[in-house]
């Protein structure tokens, strides 16, 4: 519980700093925070937490509720199942993941906006989604460093205690 709490700080205080430090081409902080989650703590409490930012992002956006709660959602169960078939995983296995199921919630979400709102989005191959793309793979590889590994597979965080 209190892993899960520490990540849920985190979660608010990365959509923060998005939304006040960066501005044009975003990353998905939330959708790689929501993968690492997901790998060190299972498929049941990675998507239940994904549900959880994905609600809060759409939240957050004033917009519709659903495409990126179900997006995340989605993205926890990937990336944890993908990540049992692989015998050795490192930060460029884990960032390759992170790059493609970025492609796919983005793909998600575009098509979820499109049908359910009437309003056409911005394209799925402009700039902007290449350089989001971009961005949480270079955020993957650094939350590998910092959320920390353990045989190549992401446990817990140095800073966290073993009875998390």
């Amino acid at each position: 519980m209190k892993s899960f709490l520490i990540y849920l700080a985190a979660l608010f205080l990365l959509m923060a700093f998005q939304a006040v430090f960066i501005s044009g081409a975003k990353p998905d902080l939330p959708l790689v925070l929501v993968c690492f989650y997901s790998l060190g703590h299972g498929a049941v409490l990675g998507g239940a937490f994904g549900a959880l930012a994905g609600f809060i992002a759409d939240s957050a956006s004033g917009f519709l509720i659903g495409p990126n709660l179900f997006s995340k959602f989605l993205a926890a169960l990937f990336i944890y199942n993908f990540r049992r078939k692989f015998f050795v995983w490192n930060a460029v296995l884990c960032m390759l993941f992170i790059t493609g199921i970025t492609a796919a919630d983005m793909a998600f979400i575009f098509f979820y906006i499109r049908m359910f709102s009437g309003i056409e989005p911005p394209s799925l191959f402009s700039l902007t989604a290449a350089l989001q793309v971009v961005y949480n793979s270079a955020a993957a590889l650094l939350f590998y460093r910092v959320i920390g590994a353990e045989d190549g597979f992401p446990q817990r965080a140095p800073w966290m205690s073993a009875n998390t």
